[in-house]
């Protein structure tokens, strides 16, 4: 029996031979499986490494400056250094729910000491709830305008045993942020910008907006190898597509001309509590705008102020509206231009008109009316006759009269390099052969009838151009990142609505409307002015259109040695007085002064010693 079980034990050689096969078969299945990992998977693996191992980053380019007219920075870009925490990093206290107090102050201790910050402070932000401008819950701003010695610093602490886990948590970034030299004058014109994909910002009105795609340039990307930690290593990049930087560029715009509007509006904005006011500065020679300024507005830096709505980003000088009786001039420059009317030809004035059933009130001679021989072209328009001007226009018909105003371009886009350039149209854009009598007589007073101030600024620089009408220029060209122009915008004729007696006599109405009728507050001893005064009603759309406030004008020039300049002042819904004389000329006339000191034009004694009216007084309330 027991020889009997002993046979039945393996043999050992024959248990090593087992052995050694299964040993062969799992070398053999490990060798194909690496040789299958090692080929056919190659390709796979190699570029999960790169993947594990490389890390793409965005290279943010620079967004292009804007300057005026004289090469001064209006728009710029600059890199700010910044330190940010992640408090996710900090350890949970004894509950788990909130961050280890103890362990936050010895970070806020390590972080004041290299950043120049009081621990304290350090400790607040780093706790605190709330999340500040540019913060979210994982990213607290600790300091801006970090210098290279601080930030040198943190990163030796980050490799040193005993401190790295202190600073753990810590960001050193760079970001880039706009600057506006001009400050809050230039907010409407020059829009702001706000964040963007890939560490960009976006333009958001004005030129920022309309020309984000030539400030922005491309973004560039680096593909380089990153440590066990996710680092990158500096020398070890693979791969660069440059950045391109953004275009520049430079305007018309004078900022000196702009603070002075800016100031000036600032003034009228006290006086009258308007809705809003815009002022505009144009050479008529060339029709560079010079300066362009509306209020209210806003520090183009502080994106929070969007949040109370676009109204003070809004630039008034391209709004529609209903302009009164600076139409006036325009009108009758048409009429004199088409025959229908004399210099010399006298009008009655009763003091009203009726028409279609409704009285048309003149508030030039509501309660005088003209004497014998008085009221002819050049009063109408110095004392701002209703009734005659309705007459001139419906001797000239819809048509004449609607024609003309294209002419000046009044009902066409003005054509500048800004967002928000509309058309203007008459009467719910009717076409002319729906315009009745009435319609046509509103037109030509300057109701029933919507344009920009802009448009009406280039309107009346035709006329002090000698009937030469120049589009309106904002920008004067566009430069690379080395300051090399690549695109010009030239000045460019726009037409001529009428011959040059007709503008040069009527030059000389707008000149008597200083001297002797409503528009005697832009008088300034010492310079040659002219200009007409405009009040409309304005209508409430939220009232079923009628109309519940009113529209305050002065547009009109100053000779600034042999060349004139123009300058418009709209004032919408101001109060303490709502005239154009009133609320709008005083205002001309602080522009007027300051651009003449400004650009060092001195008075002229023929001016000081000729007969000048009382700038203090009234002749007409229009």
């Amino acid at each position: 029996m027991m020889r009997a079980r002993h046979d039945e034990l393996p043999d050992p050689v024959q248990r090593n031979a087992q052995i050694l096969l299964l040993a062969t078969v799992l070398g053999l299945v490990l060798v194909l499986r690496v040789a299958y990992l090692q080929t056919f998977k190659k390709a796979e693996f190699v570029a999960e490494a790169k993947s594990r191992r490389a890390k793409m980053r965005a290279i943010q380019p620079r967004r292009g400056d804007i300057t005026d007219r004289n090469g001064v920075l209006m728009a710029t870009t600059r890199d700010v250094r910044r330190v940010t925490f992640d408090p996710d990093r900090l350890p949970r206290d004894s509950s788990g729910r909130r961050p280890s107090r103890g362990h936050a102050l010895k970070v806020a201790r390590l972080l004041g000491s290299v950043l120049g910050m009081r621990p304290a402070d350090v400790l607040n932000i780093i706790l605190s709830t709330t999340n500040r401008p540019g913060e979210y819950d994982r990213c607290k701003i600790i300091k801006e305008n970090v210098t290279a010695a601080e930030e040198a610093a943190l990163r030796w602490y980050s490799r040193k045993q005993g401190y790295k886990d202190l600073v753990k948590g810590t960001v050193n970034s760079v970001h880039s942020e706009r600057i506006y030299a001009g400050g809050d004058s230039s907010t409407a014109l020059i829009g702001m910008t706000i964040p963007s994909a890939y560490g960009t910002v976006v333009g958001t009105g004005g030129l920022e907006l309309w020309a984000d795609t030539l400030l922005t340039g491309s973004v560039g990307w680096m593909q380089a190898r990153v440590d066990p930690a996710g680092v990158p290593i500096p020398t070890a990049t693979e791969r660069v597509i440059s950045a391109a930087d953004g275009a520049g560029i430079k305007l018309t715009i004078d900022i000196n001309v702009q603070r002075i509007c800016a100031a000036a509006l600032a003034e009228c904005m006290r006086e009258h509590t308007p809705a809003g006011v815009t002022a505009i500065v144009l050479d008529p020679i060339t029709g560079d705008v010079l300066g362009m300024v509306s209020r209210p507005s806003c520090n183009p830096m502080d994106r929070s102020a969007l949040s109370k709505g676009f109204e003070q980003l809004r630039n008034r000088a391209l709004m529609l509206y209903e302009p009164g009786s600076v139409m006036k001039p325009i009108t009758w420059c048409i009429a004199l231009d088409a025959g229908v009317v004399t210099p010399s030809e006298v009008f009655a004035c009763p003091g009203y008109r009726m028409l279609d059933g409704k009285r048309i009130n003149c508030e030039a001679h509501r309660s005088r009316t003209p004497g014998p021989g008085e009221n002819i072209a050049r009063m109408v328009i110095a004392k701002s006759c209703n009734t005659a001007t309705v007459g001139v226009g419906l001797r000239l018909g819809a048509r004449r009269l609607v024609g003309g105003l294209q002419r000046f371009g009044l009902l066409t886009r003005t054509g500048i390099q800004a967002p928000g350039d509309k058309a203007g149209w008459v009467e719910e854009r009717k076409a002319v052969e729906e315009l009745k009598r009435g319609s046509t007589a509103r037109i030509a007073f300057g109701q029933a009838v919507m344009v920009s101030p802009l448009a009406l600024a280039a309107a009346y620089g035709a006329i002090v151009n000698h009937g030469v009408l120049m589009k309106p220029r904002l920008i004067q060209a566009i430069t690379d990142a080395a300051n090399r122009v690549i695109h010009e915008y030239p000045t460019e004729v726009a037409g001529r609505p009428v011959s040059a007696w007709v503008a040069d006599e009527m030059t000389s109405y707008l000149r008597t409307c200083v001297l002797k009728g409503t528009g005697k507050r832009a008088a300034i001893p010492g310079y040659v002015t002219g200009g007409k005064t405009g009040t409309a009603n304005k209508a409430d759309p939220d009232k079923g259109g009628g109309y519940t406030s009113h529209m305050a004008s002065f547009i009109g020039y100053i000779k600034a040695g042999d060349r004139p300049i123009v300058i418009a002042v709209v004032n919408d819904e101001p109060h303490n007085g709502y005239h154009g004389s009133v609320a709008a000329a005083p205002t001309w006339n602080r522009i007027a002064r300051e651009l003449m000191l400004h650009w060092h034009v001195a008075p002229t004694k023929a001016v000081i010693g000729g007969k000048l009216a009382d700038a203090t007084g009234s002749d007409g309330n229009d």
